[in-house]
């Protein structure tokens, strides 16, 4: 026998009831109920997963309208967004997501635009540096209209 010190008491152990009689089976009037709750989270799981799939389907957006008398900084961000929008027509909608770097390495692109993959890189890289350094290299003034009518006749 161990010795206890003085004024502690041994702790009780409980012990479950022998034999365990286990779970109770539900009543006849109970099932019909439980069949109920599932079917309802069955339905409403499939309703939500038709929403998320209907939001997620969104279209993407078309190309930015400019006004003619914009300031020349709208004009040429419209000109890129157009152009990146007939690019995506043409080969694609992940070409959307790819940087002014990738396209000009793009095989596709390149044997799209043949000697004018350069031109298309000269403005959609002054786009890039006006939309992210918010001024741009050149003279917009003076280069856009050039660009704007190179780029109605690759529609």
């Amino acid at each position: 026998m161990s010795r206890q010190p003085p004024g502690t008491t041994t702790p009780e152990i409980l012990a479950l009831p022998r034999p365990n009689p286990g779970p109770e089976p539900w009543g006849d009037d109970a099932g019909g109920a439980g069949w109920l709750v599932v079917s309802l989270a069955a339905v409403a799981i499939v309703v939500a997963a038709l929403g998320w799939r209907r939001r997620r389907r969104v279209a993407p957006p078309g190309p930015l309208r400019v006004a003619d008398d914009a300031p020349p900084e709208d004009r040429l961000l419209g000109l890129c967004d157009r152009l990146r929008a007939d690019l995506a027509a043409r080969l694609g909608p992940a070409l959307r997501a790819r940087t002014t770097e990738e396209l000009a390495v793009d095989p596709r692109v390149a044997e799209l635009f043949g000697d004018d993959l350069s031109r298309l890189v000269d403005i959609l890289t002054e786009g890039d540096r006006l939309k992210f350094a918010r001024r741009p290299a050149v003279d917009l003034a003076e280069r856009l209209p050039g660009w704007t009518a190179w780029a109605a006749t690759r529609r």
